[in-house]
């Protein structure tokens, strides 16, 4: 089991990289944030349908065709991803960007770190600290709601964790579009982090209905993921996107390894059976709060650094490519 764990968390986490630069390649001028929203919410879509049937199709039909059910997805997801590597082939050989790539592109080594741009180290440690709030919470928070709120069951605690995956199969075009049309990425990103603080602190210190506090982080997990991850692609040379891609997710899971080591340290239990203390699942909030604090200050440094290099990562990358062609239009000749 462990294994199959080991070789699937390979295969999905390499998926995730591929799958963002093809996205970043393809639509760096064009509409990235809807690109990126859209693909995000057909993931999360693919979330909420696997927590709805999933078990019901086990307690109807085995946990062993279920496990080859999930083979006939693997199964269609390795076409699917023959079709889309054959059409960006030939996509870049008829824009000629193949020989572009293939010129830009060398061996990477260790030292080559230190020429990636502090704007994306800043991005990097702000995307590590959300995610080290979104993805621990989840895995935690149906048994804290049980333990919590009264009358929750264990399944309609689950429902109501869901919610943060539910909102970003909605939200996550519509915040696309608006980054492409507005831009203030990196701003948007400061202000999911304040709207986190918000989450946490209703949840560590009052008995608000804990769907209000998911709703919340559902809101913000689809601001951050539509802004963060285009963003690396703009501030990274194009023929190392994905190396950088591929750092910055490795980063995340690391930090996240760590989180839920903390997290088992706060929660001291290792039985799914017993009840935990109330003040355990407090102070599990506040080292949550922790993170998005964090996360914050990192986001308010990124905004000013980028600022003071031009603006790119808050600048819309639709509109200053129209307002580039009307410029270029309008010109007069300076030619005699």
């Amino acid at each position: 089991m462990l294994i199959g764990r080991f070789l699937f968390g390979s295969g999905s986490m390499s998926l995730l990289v591929l799958q963002d630069r093809i996205t970043a390649i393809w639509f760096k001028d064009q509409e990235l944030g809807l690109a990126f929203g859209l693909t995000l919410g057909v993931s999360r879509l693919g979330s909420v349908l696997n927590f709805l049937f999933t078990q019901s199709f086990e307690k109807e039909y085995g946990m062993q065709w279920t496990l080859w059910g999930g083979v006939l997805l693997c199964v269609i997801g390795l076409f699917v991803a023959m079709i889309v590597s054959t059409l960006d082939k030939i996509g870049m050989r008829q824009q000629g960007r193949e020989c572009l790539i293939r010129e830009e592109s060398r061996k990477m080594s260790i030292q080559d770190l230190k020429l990636f741009p502090l704007r994306f180290w800043l991005l990097t440690l702000s995307t590590v600290f959300f995610y080290n709030i979104i993805l621990p919470f989840l895995a935690n928070a149906s048994e804290f709601f049980q333990d919590k709120y009264s009358g929750y069951s264990r399944k309609e605690g689950a429902y109501i964790a869901g919610a943060i995956y539910d909102v970003p199969v909605v939200l996550t075009a519509f915040v696309g579009v608006l980054v492409d049309y507005v831009g203030l990425r990196v701003i948007l990103f400061a202000a999911s982090s304040v709207l986190s603080l918000l989450a946490f602190g209703l949840l560590a210190f009052t008995y608000v209905p804990p769907l209000v506090s998911t709703i919340i982080l559902g809101v913000t997990y689809s601001c951050v993921a539509v802004c963060a991850w285009p963003s690396i692609a703009l501030v990274i040379p194009q023929a190392t996107v994905g190396t950088a891609m591929g750092l910055v997710l490795s980063m995340v899971m690391a930090g996240n390894g760590v989180c839920n080591l903390i997290i088992g340290w706060i929660l001291g239990t290792t039985s799914s059976q017993a009840k935990i203390p109330l003040w355990r699942w407090q102070w599990m909030m506040i080292f949550m709060v922790a993170n998005t604090v964090c996360c914050l200050i990192t986001s308010v440094l990124l905004n000013v650094v980028d600022h003071r290099q031009g603006g790119t990562l808050n600048k819309t990358t639709k509109r200053s490519k129209q307002r580039e062609g009307e410029a270029l239009t309008k010109r007069p000749s300076t030619r005699r």
